[in-house]
């Protein structure tokens, strides 16, 4: 059973419903496939999305590795790294999930809010937002890499 509080909130919902023709379940149901649909069609962006940022730690991983002459990790593909990919500590070095427990990651702000944005299942969109392109761009490539590679 729903309870809605709000007056105001109540008689719009009654006036949208009585202008449909409709009863006020089945705006809500409308109203929540319509919200659904809209999720649904953005979520081969947010996936295309992720998968670039994996692919361009994917490459700064791979620089370092050649940069060190580890051929063994250099070697993965992109397949094998979606599975095994950790993240990038706190010097740059990318790890492997294998790593895990032998690694101390610094606390950061941007890596507790990420983390308490994953536990509380936030989705961000960006369509909407004010920051430059170029910031955002800055931030996923750098700080939220090391996130979203856990995130898979």
């Amino acid at each position: 059973m729903l309870v809605i509080r709000d007056p105001e909130l109540i008689r719009k919902l009654d006036e949208m419903a009585q202008q449909q023709n409709i009863s006020l379940e089945d705006l809500l149901s409308q109203v929540f496939n319509q919200i659904r649909a809209q999720q649904l069609a953005q979520a081969p962006h947010n996936e295309s999305a992720v998968a670039e940022v994996r692919r361009k730690a994917y490459a700064e991983a791979r620089r370092y590795w050649q940069s060190t002459g580890d051929s063994e990790r250099l070697a993965l593909t992109d397949a094998e790294l979606d599975a095994q990919f950790w993240l990038f500590d706190g010097e740059g070095v990318p790890r492997l999930k294998s790593e895990e427990g032998d690694v101390t990651l610094p606390s950061g702000s941007l890596r507790a809010l990420a983390a308490e944005a994953a536990r509380a299942r936030i989705q961000f969109d960006l369509a909407d937002s004010s920051i430059d392109e170029a910031d955002i761009e800055a931030v996923l490539n750098t700080e939220f890499a090391d996130y979203l590679s856990q995130a898979g």
